[in-house]
């Protein structure tokens, strides 16, 4: 709410993809997966990670 008292109301769409459908889209644009990683500081990927980093390569 603003101070005048007027308000705004905004919609956003967020889409949540799994490995399975992230490693299909890179392979269909043509990269290869080298490895997968929990954060971007190379921690592993286990179930309780809140990020994934993948690491792709062009052949």
């Amino acid at each position: 709410m603003y101070a005048d008292g007027t308000t705004r109301e905004m919609c956003h769409g967020v889409r949540i993809y799994t490995l399975t459908e992230l490693a299909g889209m890179l392979t269909r644009a043509g990269l290869g997966i080298e490895a997968t990683y929990g954060e971007v500081d190379g921690s592993p990927l286990t179930l309780e990670s809140r990020r994934l980093a993948i690491l792709t390569r062009k052949p």
